[in-house]
């Protein structure tokens, strides 16, 4: 076994690595055998929720450990210039952590898709034999994995805004060093700190990192891949490779863009990289066994449970027929050119120019990267082609698939399918910045003044990107999530109303979402179920019909809507009518009418 060992370098070169690693390797199986349920094994029945995801902690750890060769993955020498870096990578993530951090509650004071985590977590708290592989909604086709991280930062802050976005925020910000790893390895030490900086500040990953969607840890995991494996083709060291098999493994568990981009990256790039810098075919082999094994229960429980790979790509795509008729059409029918125009040029655009089509995820009147950095894209695409042909390759390739799997679907240029695709865009900025720097070193004045301006000038950049995420970004979107009175608010409001009051809505807007007021309802444990009625000018006789006594009456109206608020106040007495103390545009909010335990007043015979 050992003479094999030596002959083969990458498997485990100690017998109790093996060990580990064929332990870590049951565990993953075993995970997958409850899920599937193929064998029916009686041990695996009816397997606990956290012991399902102790496997899958314990086991990658396992493998990594056990696959890892004893020379180190990370080599840090102490010297001046790497504590600088490390000091300045540290303020970075502080920075990026405040961010992430200031206001959480208050500043999108709004349940987004969040809700359907919300009853992931509802769900994770009443049943305890969950089988976390499978999808954890009919809508979001996911793992439970995200929602049980968030049900246990729930149970540390609370059933709140907070517990629901701080497993986001933490993503968000390991992303940051994982970019600095990745722009390290492909350009310079100065880049990757320019990288790191624009991403703790950028828009879109600063706004995604407040969200409690799994769609940022897509970038965590999928980063840390091709840094590791990056890292692996220039020195040639197993504990690279290992770690880049595993993270592009745990890509699987979460946003289905990771699930798609990140492998067909590392095998459309991988091969081209492996050449360029000399690296070994048996390394780019091990990645892609650590892979299978850490991301093959994900698979294996897809299939026996005969779901799509990409739920939601499935059910968003633009069907058969389309690519038939394509396909089949003459050159010159212009089908392609439509094919070209509709669906693949609006993802492209939406990187530089086209606003998010979908207003609700990131909405805003700008594209992903804001105009005044448009010059440090385009230049890193030039520094890249002119001294990193291989970074350049991984790039190009990041920002194709992204696009050409957007341009499959109906709706192809929403921001939450884009997330897989920050930190490469975050990257050509990075490099066109540090481009510029290198370009002005020519300048006499330029070198005495560099070591300030350098700084200085990123900090600017950096404080942009800052006020115009927390101004006029955020106040344009407040508005935009809300296409009608903010319904949400209501059951915010209703938290301090004692339980029993009667909740209702009177208002003429078309969507009434009721199951998410039901479910907040639920979220919060609170003893109120709101009701809607429309149209408001047929409702207060209606409901002074049928009070209940001893119980408070919460009417929530349209401030413009005379007619049911003059009722109300004739018929039960005058009340000040009270708006929203939560940060909801003032046009979006209810006006409150609130009675306590309420009689009607009797009317005067005629």
């Amino acid at each position: 076994m050992s003479a094999i060992a030596v002959r083969l370098k990458f498997l485990p070169d100690t017998w109790g690595k093996r060990i580990a690693a064929l332990t870590g390797g049951l565990c993953l199986a075993a995970l997958a055998e409850i899920n599937g349920e193929v064998f029916r094994i009686p041990l695996l029945l009816d397997t606990p929720t956290y012991t399902q995801f102790s496997l899958l902690i314990v086991g990658s750890g396992l493998v990594l450990y056990g696959m890892g060769s004893t020379q180190r993955a990370v080599r840090w020498s102490n010297t001046p210039s790497r504590q600088q870096h490390l000091f300045l990578l540290t303020l970075i993530m502080l920075v990026g952590m405040a961010l992430r951090t200031w206001n959480i509650q208050n500043a999108v004071h709004f349940y987004l898709d969040e809700g359907n985590f919300v009853g992931g977590v509802l769900d994770l708290q009443t049943k305890s034999h969950i089988k976390m592989l499978g999808p954890f909604n009919h809508i979001a086709g996911f793992t439970w994995i995200y929602p049980y991280l968030q049900a246990g930062m729930v149970g540390i802050f609370g059933p709140n805004l907070l517990g629901i976005r701080v497993v986001s925020i933490l993503m968000g910000v390991l992303t940051i060093p994982a970019l600095y790893l990745l722009a390290k390895t492909l350009f310079t030490p100065r880049t990757a700190l320019i990288a790191a900086a624009l991403l703790a500040v950028f828009p879109p990953h600063v706004h995604f990192s407040r969200l409690g969607l799994n769609n940022i840890a897509d970038p965590l995991f999928g980063v840390l891949a091709l840094a590791f494996l990056a890292r692996g083709f220039k020195h040639n060291r197993q504990a690279d490779y290992v770690l880049a098999g595993v993270m592009l493994g745990l890509t699987q568990y979460f946003y289905e863009g990771g699930r798609l981009v990140y492998p067909t990256l590392v095998l459309l790039w991988g091969p081209v990289a492996l050449l360029a810098w000399r690296g070994r075919f048996k390394g780019l082999g091990l990645t892609l066994l650590l892979f299978a094994l850490v991301g093959g229960p994900v698979y294996y429980t897809l299939a026996v449970w005969d779901i799509p790979l990409a739920v939601r790509l499935d059910r968003q795509r633009l069907q058969a027929d389309y690519w038939i008729r394509l396909l089949l059409a003459p050159a010159s029918s212009g089908d392609l050119r439509e094919y070209f125009e509709k669906s693949l040029l609006p993802p492209i655009k939406h990187f530089i120019s086209l606003p998010d089509t979908g207003h609700f995820y990131y909405g805003g009147d700008t594209a992903l990267t804001l105009p005044f950095m448009l010059p440090f894209f385009f230049g890193g695409m030039l520094a890249a082609v002119r001294q990193y042909l291989v970074p350049l390759g991984l790039v190009l390739l990041w920002l194709f698939l992204t696009a050409f799997g957007n341009s499959l679907l109906i709706y192809n240029a929403w921001s939450a399918r884009f997330v897989v695709i920050f930190p490469a865009l975050v990257l050509l900025m990075a490099a066109g910045l540090n481009a510029t720097f290198s370009l002005l070193e020519h300048l006499p004045l330029w070198r005495r003044i560099e070591r300030y301006a350098v700084p200085i000038i990123v900090a600017v950049v950096c404080a942009a990107h800052v006020i115009y995420y927390f101004g006029p970004h955020l106040s344009l979107y407040n508005t935009q999530i809300r296409p009608g009175h903010d319904q949400q608010d209501v059951m915010f409001r209703a938290q301090a109303f004692p339980p029993g009051t009667e909740v209702i809505m009177l208002t003429a807007d078309n969507d009434i979402w009721l199951p998410t007021l039901y479910q907040l309802a639920d979220f919060w444990d609170m003893n109120i179920q709101p009701r809607h009625f429309s149209p408001p000018a047929l409702v207060a006789y209606d409901q002074s019909a049928r009070l209940r006594h001893g119980v408070d009456y919460a009417f929530f109206v349209a401030q413009d809507d005379e007619e049911n608020q003059t009722w109300l106040r004739r018929k039960f007495g005058p009340v000040t009518g009270t708006l929203s103390p939560f940060n909801v545009p003032l046009e979006k909010q209810f006006l409150l009418l609130y009675y306590v335990n309420p009689r009607p007043r009797v009317e005067p015979e005629k």
